[in-house]
């Protein structure tokens, strides 16, 4: 996983169980966050650092509002 729509990613965040949540970051690409299972050595470190950290989801946390945030966070589109 990496740069993903806020819609895909959503997807990956409602089959994603507790014990494997998916962590979302910013994305320098239009239109889409960085997702990734936030177990990894990487995904732990960007967490623990914080920066362009969105949140840390799974398929318990409430839809509706993950895709806000999500939405709200990804990258502006150029038009």
């Amino acid at each position: 996983m990496s740069n993903m729509t806020p819609e895909v990613t959503l997807n990956r965040i409602i089959a994603a169980p507790k014990n494997s949540p998916i962590a979302v970051f910013k994305s320098d690409k239009p239109g889409c966050v960085d997702a990734m299972f936030a177990s990894t050595i990487v995904s732990q470190q960007r967490i623990e650092s914080g920066v362009g950290l969105i949140g840390v989801f799974d398929k318990k946390s409430k839809a509706k509002e993950v895709y806000a945030t999500l939405k709200n966070n990804a990258a502006p589109v150029e038009s």
